[in-house]
């Protein structure tokens, strides 16, 4: 394993006080999270982390029920080496997502750990491919990005459990990586930033096209050419994952009723880069950005963030325009519940908005 740490474009700090020659029977909590952490470093601008998240209290009754917790276990279990009891928990959920956990081996326990007065065992499942992964509601696994945790509160309207966000606000270096420099004297020196999850909708072909190869370049405004454009939060991005906005006689056949609503549509979640922007405050009801200012004026910025200021503003439009494929990388995509969508799209219903 030491031959390979040193080829790792990153370091993950954390790493660095897991201690493996664990006493089970010194552990006197009755309970003790995981800390199950994914890094990507391929196809992307900078290598990220996502962790590990279990919903928990979930119920069809109330198909708004549920929260974001850290996997755990219960000590009175374990009837068998500690780091395979672990391994063998996380294996299964991961499995219950479809992904091959056949890399998996003791390594990827790292060992416990204390954060803010608070145990949690270490495991790194980086060497698994969650590319490409469709959850729902039925999952009680999910992956979440530290932004998500430690500002959004929430993934898909599904809300973080406080506790969970607490620890990584008390505790940003949880979710932040390292570039690989031997000495430093800062704990955030030389970090890489940390992606923001966005995200795009349509009907569920498209949804699972762009859940492997992205979003594709599209002219959305009149005013502009072509560019990859995202929706800052969950909620604005369902009128697009709903409805169909312009129905003809070739694409009839997507949607179940007279207002364009898909017969099964979707949202992508995406983890996008949002370090070096530029604000539009856009005064109309349509955005009125050239070619010329994006890539002129703007030409320097990667991104531009579109804010509506027109109060009178008759649809959702995305507020995210990228430039560069490198910026961003789908992490997700899940199937609205049509059951809480309504007949037509309505602004005051977004809070009920839904995955499956």
């Amino acid at each position: 394993m030491d031959n390979i740490e040193t080829e790792l474009s990153y370091r993950y700090l954390i790493k660095n006080k897991a201690n493996k020659d664990i006493i089970v029977s010194e552990i006197t909590q009755p309970i003790i999270n995981i800390l199950c952490y994914h890094v990507t470093d391929k196809f992307i601008e900078y290598p990220f982390i996502q962790v590990m998240v279990e919903l928990d209290g979930f119920s069809f009754i109330n198909l708004a029920s549920g929260r974001f917790v850290l996997p755990f276990i219960h000590m009175t279990n374990v009837n068998t080496n500690l780091s395979t009891y672990v391994l063998n928990k996380i294996k299964r959920n991961i499995e219950e997502l479809g992904c091959d956990t056949s890399s998996l081996n003791e390594d990827a326990f790292l060992g416990l750990i204390n954060v803010n007065n608070t145990n949690m065992l270490l495991v790194d499942i980086s060497s698994v491919d969650i590319f490409r992964i469709s959850n729902s509601k039925m999952n009680s696994t999910w992956f979440a990005l530290p932004t998500e945790i430690m500002n959004m509160g929430s993934i898909c309207n599904i809300p973080i459990d406080k506790k969970l966000m607490n620890l990584f606000q008390n505790s940003p270096e949880l979710g932040v990586l390292h570039k690989p420099i031997k000495e430093q004297t800062y704990i955030f020196e030389d970090g890489y930033p940390l992606p923001d999850a966005v995200y795009t909708g349509s009907h569920l072909k498209q949804v699972e096209f762009n859940s492997v190869f992205g979003v594709p370049r599209k002219q959305v405004y009149r005013s502009c050419g072509e560019y990859f454009y995202f929706y800052r939060l969950f909620e604005d991005a369902v009128m697009e994952g709903g409805w169909l906005k312009d129905i003809n006689d070739t694409n009839r056949y997507l949607i179940d009723n007279e207002y364009g609503r898909y017969n099964k549509g979707g949202i992508n979640r995406y983890a996008l880069y949002l370090k070096d922007y530029a604000i539009h405050n856009e005064m109309t009801k349509q955005c009125t950005l050239t070619d010329d200012v994006i890539n002129g004026v703007l030409g320097r910025k990667d991104l531009i963030a579109i804010n509506y200021v027109n109060e009178d503003l008759d649809t959702i439009l995305p507020d995210l325009l990228v430039k560069k494929y490198e910026q961003f990388i789908p992490i997700s995509y899940h199937i609205l519940d049509k059951t809480t969508l309504g007949e037509k799209y309505e602004v005051d219903n977004q809070d009920k908005f839904l995955v499956l």
